[in-house]
């Protein structure tokens, strides 16, 4: 059996969806080379950072989501993701694999990483309001209001994987107030 067996009874069928993949920390593209080297598409939203050395700065990459990596795969390749070396498993919530819908998928894709609408943040969301993005490349897409970040921006998690982003407010629109319990 394989190290996800669990995963692997979830995921019988050999329908492809998007999952998010948490790996070791700065071993984004190390995962990314070898999963894409066997066939799997996968990917990472970059974005561009300074970082300040005793004698140079230097602009570097770096991956908007530190350890999380997203992939289209089904049942087929997880024996392919259990031999990546440095290690990947699949984001789960409880003991079923959590797949992301496309078009969030497509939303990750199409920021522009020198564009400054979209400013990402690692916060855990607890509690607010269920928000509607009417404008962007989430569009339509249900979100959990995290706050305020400033007087023009709202931080909001989209989907299960716990990842916030912050967009700028005119983009959100209220539907109803929740309570996350603990």
């Amino acid at each position: 059996m394989y190290r996800s067996g669990m995963v692997y009874k979830y995921m019988i069928d050999h329908k492809y969806c998007w999952y998010a993949l948490k790996t070791s920390y700065q071993a984004e593209m190390k995962c990314i080379d070898f999963l894409t080297d066997n066939g799997i598409k996968c990917f990472t939203p970059w974005e561009y950072s300074f970082r300040k050395w005793t004698d140079r700065i230097k602009r570097i990459e770096v991956p908007r989501f530190s350890q999380y990596i997203f992939a289209e795969i089904s049942c087929v390749e997880l024996p392919i993701i259990n031999q990546c070396k440095p290690h990947v498993s699949i984001v789960k919530r409880g003991s079923r694999p959590d797949p992301i819908p496309s078009q969030v998928v497509c939303g990750l894709q199409s920021i522009s990483n020198e564009s400054g609408l979209y400013q990402f943040q690692d916060i855990p969301v607890r509690e607010g309001h269920q928000v509607l993005i009417i404008d962007g490349p989430f569009i339509g897409q249900m979100a959990d209001l995290h706050g305020l970040n400033g007087s023009k921006k709202a931080v909001v998690r989209i989907g299960n994987a716990g990842l916030s982003i912050s967009i700028p407010i005119r983009m959100v629109e209220r539907c109803k107030s929740i309570r996350y319990e603990d």
